[in-house]
């Protein structure tokens, strides 16, 4: 019960954190997080968490006296992607735009420090890792589903990087070229 409540806040202080620092109007925000377009990665992330959630509980992996450990693993991962993808939103500020789109009135800066001297896309990374450590913590068989979350992504993050070489230029292709996509 203690895991899934852990996991239960982790994707709640997501979700707060994500709607309050929004740095759009209210209404634009409640219009973006009710319509269909602003629910897509919601629905993928949802998705594959109840897979795990009935992996768990119908087809659950027994890892003996690691099964602990495994869990304990899984907890650590999915924190340290939730921080991951906090830290990187804090570190965006008000330059934050919706996934794969560019408001270049608002996103008029590349952001290079923080997180984003590791990698070009730390909150896509911070997800994968949320979802990756909520499998282990759960020790679903269904773990492979971790790969649609991936893909889901990747095609999200090679829609940006074509705006953002539209939009910063050799800037940008500076910072691929210096700092990896993913890790």
């Amino acid at each position: 019960m203690v895991v899934y409540t852990i996991l239960a806040l982790g994707f709640i202080t997501l979700g707060t954190i994500w709607f309050r620092t929004d740095p759009r109007p209210v209404h634009e925000r409640l219009r973006h997080y009710s319509g269909f377009g602003g629910q897509k990665t919601f629905l993928i992330q949802i998705s594959h968490s109840l897979l795990q959630v009935i992996g768990h509980i119908y087809l659950p992996v027994y890892a003996g006296i690691f099964n602990d450990l495994v869990v304990a693993i899984g907890l650590i991962g999915f924190i340290a992607g939730l921080t991951l993808a906090v830290w990187a939103k804090f570190t965006m500020k008000r330059v934050w735009g919706v996934p794969a789109q560019l408001d270049i009135k608002r996103q008029n800066k590349l952001i290079t420090n923080g997180p984003f001297r590791f990698t070009r896309n730390p909150i896509y990374v911070g997800l994968i890792m949320m979802s990756v450590g909520f499998a282990f913590s759960l020790r679903s068989m269904l773990f492979f589903t971790v790969y649609a979350v991936y893909w889901y992504f990747n095609n999200a993050v090679k829609r940006e990087e074509i705006l953002l070489e539209k939009h910063f230029g050799k800037e940008y292709e500076t910072y691929k070229k210096q700092t990896p996509r993913f890790l």
